[in-house]
Order: structure tokens, then C-alpha cells, then sequence
């Protein structure tokens, strides 16, 4: 509280500048104060700009595994009520969905589907540790990044070389 000191002289420090708030000033003050942050915010680009920034494994890993459980979730799930839908419907739409899901046209779509199933798992397998608190150095954090990139490949050939050898 000011008490009796005077009003019509108080002047404030506000960064590198004295501002005068006395009585008369103070709505100009307030003006000012509200329009400058406005103006600064306008004036910077998004951080980090777009075209600046240069994508990190760790950040095209994060954005795949993402992508990865996305593209499982509403492809599964369509698959599974596709699925289910034929078998309720009898016999002969049973049939034409395990043709429709052995046909060439699907077997490449199958074949990505595999490889996001095991990119997602092995990468949240990575994801466990780090809720662990380990695997944040930098250099282990691309090793784990480049072994479940490894990992989902090998793990989907193996799956597909059990599916066309096995019969």
C-alpha cells in the first residue's frame, strides 16, 4: 500500500524502462502494457519452425509409433468387424472374406499391417524401459531406435516365411 506517499509521481521500473504511473498515466499505461506482448507474439514465428527444423530419429520414431498404432487400430478393427460380420452371415460370406483376406490385393496390405504390429510392439518394449527411467542418453536412445526398427523387420519376415512355407 502506498499510504501517503503521492501518487501523481510514482514511477516503475518495468524491464529496462522507467514508466510514469502516475494517475494520469495509468490508462495509458495499461494500454500499453496489454498491446506489447500482442505485438511480440505476432511478430515470432512457431517454434520450431518448420522450415528450420531438422526431424531427428527420436521424433520420426515417435510420430511412427503413433502412426503405427493408428493404422492398427482402425484397420484391425474394420478387419475384425468384417470378420465377425461374415461369420454371422453364413457360410458363403465366410468364404468370400477368406478369399477377399488371401488374395494378392491384400497380401502387401497384410504384409504392412505385420510390420506396424511389431514396429509398435518393439518400439513400446522401448517404451516400458524408459518408464523405468532407463534408455534417455541420446546414444542408447537411437541404439533402442534402430533395434526396433531391426526388430520389426525381422520379426515380420520370420511371421511371413511361417505363413508361405508352412503349407
Amino acid at each position: 500500500m502506498v499510504g501517503q506517499k503521492d501518487l501523481s509521481r510514482l514511477v516503475m521500473e518495468i524491464g529496462s524502462e522507467k514508466v510514469d504511473v502516475s494517475t494520469s498515466n495509468v490508462l495509458s499505461f495499461i494500454c500499453k502494457f496489454n498491446q506489447e506482448p500482442v505485438k511480440i507474439m505476432e511478430e515470432q514465428p512457431t517454434s520450431p519452425h518448420l522450415q528450420i527444423y531438422r526431424p531427428q530419429l527420436t521424433s520420426i520414431l515417435s510420430i511412427s509409433h503413433r502412426l503405427a498404432g493408428l493404422f492398427l487400430g482402425t484397420s484391425g478393427l474394420l478387419a475384425f468387424t468384417f470378420w465377425i460380420a461374415s461369420l454371422a452371415l453364413g457360410p458363403d460370406a465366410y468364404s468370400y472374406s477368406v478369399a477377399l483376406f488371401t488374395s494378392s490385393l491384400m497380401q502387401p496390405i497384410l504384409f504392412l499391417w505385420t510390420i506396424a504390429f511389431y514396429y509398435h510392439f518393439s518400439n513400446g518394449i522401448r517404451h516400458l524401459f524408459w518408464d523405468l527411467g532407463w534408455g534417455f542418453q541420446l546414444t542408447t536412445a537411437y541404439k533402442t531406435g534402430y533395434l526396433a526398427i531391426t526388430n520389426a523387420i525381422i520379426l515380420s519376415s520370420l511371421t511371413w516365411a511361417y505363413i508361405i512355407f508352412s503349407d
